[in-house]
């Protein structure tokens, strides 16, 4: 069976943009001093690396036909998913792998802290920070990463009544108007992933 042409024509000019996103991430060069301790590097890699070495991971999040953004009640501004990785964290079971002792990690805290049930994801991008010979907590060369993950939600849950979060199903152009206001610094690994993420809806 067909698509309708209006179809045809969205999944193109959705490939579109992702091929030129793609070729924008090729072609920039992100490499900054993060004071006197770290250089930091966009890459396009999907490599998922030991979470011990995982600082941050930013999550696209789709539900159905829109996007999850989630905020402090306190605060007025919607930010994308972010999750830090603690001590704690980094004691789950590394057993299959980095990408999925990071599948095992992310599920429960998604869905604890922001009533997320997590049905699937993939890597997109990552941040590379290498410390510096002026580094005085860990050795030179050392690595830690920020990662870019897109991902579908299969069912929202409420959220505790005691928690400090609200979350919020916004649409894909809300997203993109999100992104360009508050992630300058990742605006374009991020825009990326977003196309990709709507690319690979498309597919089914």
């Amino acid at each position: 069976m067909q698509a309708p042409a209006g179809e045809e024509a969205a999944f193109e000019e959705g490939r579109r943009r992702a091929v030129a996103a793609r070729r924008r991430i090729r072609n920039f060069t992100f490499q900054k001093e993060i004071g006197d301790d770290w250089i930091g590097e966009l890459s396009e890699s999907a490599e998922t690396p030991p979470l011990d070495q995982v600082d941050n991971v930013y999550l696209l999040l789709g539900y159905k036909d829109r996007m999850l953004t989630v905020r402090l009640q306190e605060e007025e501004l919607l930010e994308i998913p972010t999750l830090s990785v603690d001590a704690a964290a980094r004691d789950t079971s590394a057993a299959g792998g980095p990408a999925k002792q990071l599948g095992r990690w992310l599920k429960p805290v998604l869905k604890g802290q922001w009533g997320i049930q997590l049905k699937s994801w993939t890597q997109h991008g990552r941040f590379e920070m290498t410390a510096t010979p002026e580094n005085t907590d860990v050795a030179p060369g050392s690595m830690r990463y920020h990662l870019f993950v897109i991902g579908t939600a299969s069912k929202l849950h409420d959220l505790p009544e005691d928690t400090a979060w609200a979350r919020r199903a916004i649409p894909r152009r809300d997203l993109v108007k999100l992104i360009e206001a508050r992630y300058t610094e990742f605006d374009v690994v991020l825009n990326a992933a977003h196309e990709r993420y709507i690319i690979e809806l498309a597919k089914g």
